[in-house]
């Protein structure tokens, strides 16, 4: 009885470990977008004249 309390208890922590892994990652990648959209709305801060006219910039910025 008490093993079988075990193994669930142990099923149950797994579980909620992949999912924090699973909405840590998410959270990651949500920052990312918001500062790459933020980047490409201000694209001419970061980017063109920032480097002098070139595009290199701005190809810099997105591959954050």
């Amino acid at each position: 009885m008490k093993e079988k309390i075990q193994k669930r208890a142990k099923r149950i922590r797994i579980r909620w470990k992949k999912r924090k892994v699973k909405i840590t990652v998410a959270l990651l990648l949500l920052v990312w977008l918001a500062v790459i959209i933020v980047l490409l709305k201000h694209w001419r801060l970061f980017g063109r004249s920032a480097n002098g006219g070139s595009v290199k910039g701005i190809i810099q910025w997105a591959f954050l």
